[in-house]
């Protein structure tokens, strides 16, 4: 395959949905044929030096210059030609894109584009950033969708559709936690006897934890001894603990914030069903959302919002429940659904398991991003 340069300024041990997705793309490729540069990050070199292909940190945002990201276009090309790679597959249309679109055009080095949901939508907004990212994808190779929704709103923003290839995002293998572990943490914060509602994800408005704990008096009402347990930290917190006051539920709603990623794995282990009801705001949306995956993977079943990419993360009806995430009773009475009858909960989550591990692994995918790279 072509030697490929992943340009990004999201990348582990940065979190989120971009970052683990582009990291997952470079392990799955032939470390000889693969490198990454991506902006400087705090504790990177420990990240880094676990990883079988080079990753180049530079400083990619300039302090004193306008636009910031001018420094992106040297490091583009110094670290092209050093690696003599033969294609760059850009991590953000906006700013990267721009540079990968300069350099293109100077030093004739294509490039691909990754895109995410939200990256789209917001240019769209935007008519200055519409027209910037319009000519960005008009000159790339081809672009990278992380989803079919994704993959509609670049057919609706102009980009042909044979241009487009859609590469899911995937998880790991579980990490499974030793049971005296599983027993010390259950212990100590009092979840002995507990139905656990879980989810994980950053404490943005669209996320929809707001929404869960509004539910929480009503499933309380048939499973009283239901505790929902948030793991997360984000802009949102204050909101969600004035709600949690609000209703009175500071015994029934556990908010964590961020947890190592033994503990994360501990809560997917222990947790009774997984829920996280994303809902559209403006552009921000839910491109996909692997953590549906990363529970499925540990036999759990699931209850998702109907938003964006998500649909295609959960089977509705198979490996999970797929609601309005605007509907306090019908997300209510779906966990009741599912908390009280163990079939259902079992039969959905070995359903997620299997569908899990056969359809989102990252050797699966990357072989469709080899081809289009090719």
């Amino acid at each position: 395959m072509k030697k490929i340069l992943i340009a990004t300024i999201e990348f582990p041990p940065q979190k989120g949905g971009i970052a683990n997705y582009l990291a997952g793309l470079a392990k799955a490729l032939p470390a000889d044929r693969v490198a990454v540069l991506a902006e400087k990050y705090e504790g990177a070199q420990k990240f880094d030096n676990r990883q079988s292909y080079k990753i180049y940190r530079k400083k990619l945002f300039a302090n004193f210059l306008w636009p910031k990201w001018l420094p992106m276009i040297w490091h583009l090309w110094r670290e092209a030609r050093r690696e003599k790679v033969e294609v760059i597959l850009v991590g953000q249309v906006l700013p990267v894109g721009t540079a990968a679109m300069i350099v293109k055009n100077f030093f004739k080095i294509p490039y691909f584009v990754s895109c995410h949901g939200m990256d789209i939508l917001s240019a769209a907004e935007n008519s200055r950033k519409k027209k910037l990212v319009n000519k960005i994808l008009e000159q790339a190779v081809g672009v990278v969708a992380n989803s079919e929704f994704t993959k509609n709103e670049l057919i609706k923003l102009g980009v042909s559709e044979n241009k487009i290839t859609v590469i899911y995002p995937c998880v790991d293998d579980v990490v499974v936690i030793a049971p005296e572990k599983i027993s010390e943490i259950k212990n100590r914060l009092g979840l002995a006897d507990k139905k656990i509602i879980l989810t994980i994800g950053r404490l943005v408005a669209r996320k929809g934890q707001d929404k869960v704990i509004e539910a929480i008096p009503k499933i309380l009402e048939k499973i009283p001894n239901a505790l929902y347990v948030i793991i997360g930290d984000g802009p949102e917190r204050k909101n969600l603990e004035l709600r949690i006051m609000n209703y009175e539920l500071e015994n029934n709603v556990l908010l964590l914030g961020e947890v190592s990623e033994e503990k994360k794995n501990a809560f997917y282990q222990l947790c009774d069903i997984f829920v996280m009801t994303p809902r559209q705001i403006g552009a921000d949306v839910e491109g996909f959302g692997t953590v549906y995956l990363e529970a499925n993977k540990f036999g759990k079943p699931v209850v998702a919002g109907r938003s964006g990419g998500v649909a295609e993360a959960v089977a509705d009806g198979v490996t999970g429940i797929v609601v309005d995430p605007e509907n306090i009773n019908q997300i209510s009475e779906v966990v009741i659904k599912i908390l009280s009858d163990e079939g259902l909960a079992k039969k959905l989550g070995e359903e997620g398991r299997e569908r899990a591990e056969k359809e989102f692994r990252w050797e699966v995918q990357v072989v469709n991003l080899k081809k289009f790279i090719d």
